[in-house]
């Protein structure tokens, strides 16, 4: 786990926004557009709710202003600290133990840590829930199958279906998207 706590030592920078591995705004450019108001937030430390318990957060979308006595504190109470889900979220719920007390600019909206279980929980069902955090900021595809890991023809669902299709007009020239777009019958 210390090896993936190195970006809080980036001290160039006021304010780091990390990403975990399935954290992602759909795709980079996107999260940065939607993310950016995140460096000016006026805290050390902010997360977004996890879906259960809503008192801990998720380690997937942080915002920490950089420091190298933070690192060194948390090198020195790793092995000492709990982690109730034996990773990073555990062990960073523990460290930040006082997330839930911090003033309100430490608690990010859902919106930017939308966990994909939440959706397949109430979407369907309950989607007030849903509704509720947008706009959508972050999409935290934090259980599995992941999009990435599967065709874009195994497509699972909505936010899978919406992860491919920003990824591919992502990854494409544009020209390349003109050319589809009209071979659809539509415009880019």
């Amino acid at each position: 786990m210390p090896t993936r706590w190195s970006w809080t030592t980036l001290t160039r920078y006021r304010a780091c926004l990390r990403l975990g591995g399935d954290g992602r705004g759909s795709l980079v450019t996107t999260t940065w557009l939607r993310s950016v108001q995140l460096f000016e937030l006026d805290t050390s430390f902010a997360a977004a709710p996890d879906v259960f318990p809503p008192d801990k957060f998720n380690a997937g979308v942080l915002v920490l202003q950089p420091s190298g006595v933070v690192f060194q504190d948390m090198l020195s109470k790793s092995e000492s600290l709990p982690s109730y889900d034996g990773g990073d979220t555990g062990f960073l719920n523990a460290y930040f133990g006082d997330w839930f007390e911090r003033p309100a600019s430490s608690r990010l909206s859902f919106g930017y840590n939308a966990q994909r279980t939440l959706f397949w929980f109430t979407h369907t069902t309950r989607s007030g829930y849903w509704e509720s955090i947008q706009p959508l900021k972050i999409i935290h595809y934090s259980s599995s199958p992941k999009p990435w890991d599967c065709s874009p023809d195994a497509r699972r669902g909505d936010l899978e279906a919406l992860w491919w299709k920003e990824n591919i007009a992502a990854t494409m020239p544009t020209d390349a998207l003109d050319a589809l777009a009209a071979l659809a019958g539509k415009p880019a």
